[in-house]
């Protein structure tokens, strides 16, 4: 059913795409921010290029209004998931979106000097974020201390860390990070 216009049109597409991973990736993240705007398009992959495993829905309803200055749009964040539907998927208990590879993850972190607020500053956001969720939020257990020590605020991270308030599970998350990081 394809006619030669056809045939010379999907020619010229797969011809202009690029032939290294890295580059197909930042051509796809550039055709995402000519249909989403910039600061979504880099808000929403930055945040889960400097995420462990990603973040829930309801982070992100929080988080990208936070980062790109717009207000949450649920269907634009649906699109944005279509858009990376090869690339994407939720993983694990918290159905945490998450890039599929980790080539995708290194070039969005590539990207992230393009974003307007610096890299330790998106992490000072998100665990800005992550302390008003519940002490007992998984998420909030486990990436707390990796974010605040992201964010070079060496202080708060002691701080956090040394807060007599913390439930035991916070202290163990926060130990764990630490460990791990030395």
């Amino acid at each position: 059913l394809l006619d030669a216009d056809d045939s010379a049109r999907v020619q010229r597409v797969v011809g202009a795409m690029p032939g290294d991973i890295l580059l197909l990736y930042r051509a796809t993240f550039d055709r995402t921010a000519e249909l989403f705007g910039a600061a979504v398009a880099s808000a929403f992959v930055g945040l889960i290029a400097v995420s462990r495993a990603g973040w829930r829905e309801s982070d992100f309803r929080q988080l990208l209004p936070r980062v790109s200055g717009e207000p949450w749009d649920e269907q634009r964040f649906v699109a944005l998931r279509h858009l990376f539907r090869g690339q994407l998927r939720q993983r694990g208990d918290l159905a945490q979106w998450d890039f599929n590879h980790a080539q995708m993850r290194a070039a969005a972190r590539s990207r992230l000097t393009a974003m307007p607020v610096s890299e330790p500053q998106l992490h000072l956001l998100i665990a800005d974020y992550l302390l008003t969720l519940a002490p007992d939020d998984p998420l909030h257990v486990s990436e707390t201390m990796v974010h605040l020590l992201a964010s070079k605020n060496y202080a708060r991270a002691a701080g956090y860390y040394g807060d007599s308030s913390l439930s035991k599970a916070e202290v163990q998350g926060a130990t764990r990070v630490l460990a791990d990081s030395l």
